[in-house]
C-alpha cells in the first residue's frame, strides 16, 4: 500500500515545518556515499513559444504507452519545477531526507511531499552498506529522477518521459554497497565518501509508471543496477548497467485525469494493460579537461544511454481486448562542452550541449480488430519518434544561471496521417509532425541552511 498516496493536505501542511527543517539534499543522491545536512531550494521558470501537443489535446505518440505525467512542456510562461529538499544527519550514520516539490503542467500545478526516507550506513573494512527506506526515487539511472531546475533541459528527456513518466518516486527499499570507498575527514559524521563500484538492488510498491495499476492493488517490482565511477585512459568515466521487472494490472494512461494536475477535459485513448514488464538499461559518461589556465578551464562531455521495455500481456477496453507483446528501445546521444570563466564563487560557468533522442517500437497483436488498435494509437509500422535538443547556460552568478533552449520534436504524426501506413517504406519525412520549440529561462538556487 503507498502510504503517502492520499496524505491530506493538513498532514502536509503541518509535516513543512518538520521538513524545513530535517536540513536535506538531493532526493536522489549522486555517487557520493554520505553527505552533511543541508536544506535548498531549487526553481526553474520558462518562457516558451509553443508547445508540441495542442491545448485541446492529448500528446501520443504511435504505438507508444505514456502515463504518469510524460507530459509536454507548456505554453507560455511556466514554474517548470520548485524542490526544497532536505537532509539531517542523525546519530549512529543514520539520516533523514526528505523533498517537497511542485510542478506546472499547463493552467494546473500542486505543491507535494513527493520524498520522504530514512537512511542508514554500515560501515566495513571492505566498504560501505548504504540502506534507505520510505518514499523516493530509483538509484538505476539519473533520468528516472530528472527535474528541470537541478537538469541541463527544461523540458524532460524523451527517454524520462517513455520509460519512467516523467520521473519516478514510489515507496520502497533501496540498498547499495559501496566497494572500497575513499574517505575524507577523520569522523564518519564529517567525511564525504567517493567509491568506484557501486552495486544496488531495489524493491518497490509498484505504484508508478510503467507498473502503476488502475485499481491499486499493485503487485511490486525490484530493480538491480552496477555502476563504476573513475578513469579511463586519463577519462573521467560512469558506466552503468541496470535491470528492472515487476507485473502491471488494469494499467491506464491517466495523464490528464484531474488529480494529475490537469484541468481541461482532453481526451486519451485508454486500453488498460495487464501483464508482465522487463527494463534493461544502461549508460556511458566520459569527460576530460580541453585546457586549464588559472582563469580557464573548457572541458568536453560525452553521455550515451539505451534503455529497452519489453511488455508482455493484454490490452482491454469496455468491450474488446488484444494481446500484445512490445519491445521498445530508448536511445540517447549527447555532446557538450563546459568553461569556467574564473575562481571560486566569483566564477562564471558557461554550458552549451546537444542531445538527440529516438525511440523504437515493436509491437505484435494477437485477436486484435483493425479498429480497435486505430482507436488506441496502438499502431506504429516504421515509425521512430526523435527530439534533437540544443541548450544553452550562462551561470554568472552562484545562486542564477540564465537558460537558452530550443528543441525539434518528431513525435508525433501530421493528424491526417495514417497509422496504419508502412512509413518505413513510405518515408517518415512526410507524415511526420514536426515541431521546434523556443524557450528562455531562470534557474536559481539557494543554501537555506
Amino acid at each position: 500500500m503507498n502510504l503517502f498516496r492520499h496524505l491530506p493536505l493538513k498532514l502536509v501542511c503541518s509535516l513543512t515545518p518538520i521538513l524545513i527543517s530535517a536540513f536535506a539534499l538531493k532526493a536522489h543522491e549522486p555517487s557520493y556515499i554520505n553527505h552533511p545536512s543541508e536544506l535548498k531550494v531549487k526553481a526553474s521558470l520558462n518562457l516558451r513559444n509553443s508547445s508540441v501537443a495542442d491545448e485541446e489535446s492529448a500528446w501520443l505518440m504511435p504505438g507508444i504507452n505514456l502515463g504518469n505525467e510524460a507530459l509536454p512542456p507548456s505554453k507560455g510562461a511556466n514554474i517548470d519545477d520548485i524542490q526544497i529538499l532536505g537532509r539531517l544527519n542523525l546519530d549512529d550514520n543514520y539520516y533523514l531526507g526528505s523533498k517537497l516539490g511542485f510542478h506546472q503542467h499547463g493552467n494546473a500545478g500542486e505543491l507535494s511531499l513527493e520524498n520522504f526516507w530514512l537512511g542508514k550506513y554500515l560501515r566495513f573494512d571492505s566498504g560501505i552498506l548504504r540502506i534507505n527506506a520510505g518514499k523516493m526515487s530509483s538509484n538505476v539511472t539519473d533520468l528516472a529522477n530528472y527535474h528541470p531546475s537541478q537538469d541541463l533541459y527544461s523540458s524532460t528527456p524523451l527517454l524520462a518521459q517513455t520509460f519512467f513518466g516523467g520521473h519516478h518516486r514510489d515507496v520502497g527499499l533501496n540498498v547499495s554497497w559501496f566497494a572500497s570507498p575513499i574517505i575524507f575527514g577523520e569522523s564518519p559524521e564529517q567525511s564525504i565518501g567517493f567509491a568506484k563500484i557501486e552495486i544496488g538492488l531495489e524493491a518497490w510498491n509498484g505504484s508508478k509508471w510503467p507498473y502503476d495499476s488502475g485499481n491499486g492493488n499493485h503487485e511490486g517490482n525490484w530493480s538491480l543496477f552496477t555502476k563504476y565511477h573513475g578513469e579511463l585512459y586519463s577519462l573521467k568515466t560512469d558506466f552503468g548497467v541496470w535491470y528492472s521487472t515487476g507485473t502491471a494490472k488494469n494499467r491506464g494512461d491517466n495523464r490528464y485525469e484531474s488529480d494529475h494536475h490537469n484541468t481541461d477535459t482532453i481526451a486519451a485513448p485508454n486500453a488498460l494493460f495487464s501483464g508482465e514488464i522487463r527494463l534493461f538499461g544502461g549508460f556511458a559518461e566520459l569527460s576530460r579537461t580541453i585546457k586549464e589556465t588559472d582563469n580557464h578551464v573548457l572541458s568536453w562531455h560525452s553521455h550515451l544511454e539505451w534503455i529497452q521495455m519489453q511488455q508482455d500481456g493484454d490490452l482491454v477496453n469496455t468491450n474488446q481486448s488484444a494481446q500484445m507483446t512490445q519491445t521498445l528501445d530508448g536511445y540517447s546521444l549527447q555532446l557538450g562542452l563546459n568553461l569556467q570563466q574564473g575562481q571560486h564563487h566569483g566564477a562564471e560557468l558557461h554550458k552549451l550541449f546537444v542531445k538527440h533522442e529516438m525511440l523504437v517500437v515493436d509491437n505484435n497483436f494477437t485477436d486484435a480488430t483493425s479498429t480497435f488498435l486505430a482507436e488506441h494509437n496502438l499502431v506504429n509500422e516504421g515509425f521512430e519518434p526523435s527530439r534533437t535538443s540544443l541548450v544553452y547556460l550562462w551561470q554568472w552568478r552562484p545562486n542564477f544561471t540564465v537558460r537558452v533552449e530550443t528543441f525539434i520534436d518528431n513525435t508525433q504524426l501530421q493528424p491526417n496521417a495514417d497509422a496504419t501506413t508502412n512509413l518505413a517504406s513510405t518515408g517518415n519525412d512526410s507524415k511526420t509532425r514536426t515541431e521546434q520549440i523556443w524557450s528562455l529561462g531562470l534557474l536559481w538556487q539557494h543554501n537555506l541552511l
